[in-house]
């Protein structure tokens, strides 16, 4: 949620956010939480 406010304050459209680790990434698109 502080992501897309950050966003929306600078105009910037919030499309995804990935995570990644050392083997695997999370899209928090993908989750639902984007």
């Amino acid at each position: 949620q502080r992501l897309k406010k950050a966003g929306k304050i600078m105009c910037i459209e919030l499309l995804d956010h990935l995570i990644t680790g050392e083997r695997d990434f999370v899209s928090l698109k993908e989750q639902g939480l984007v």
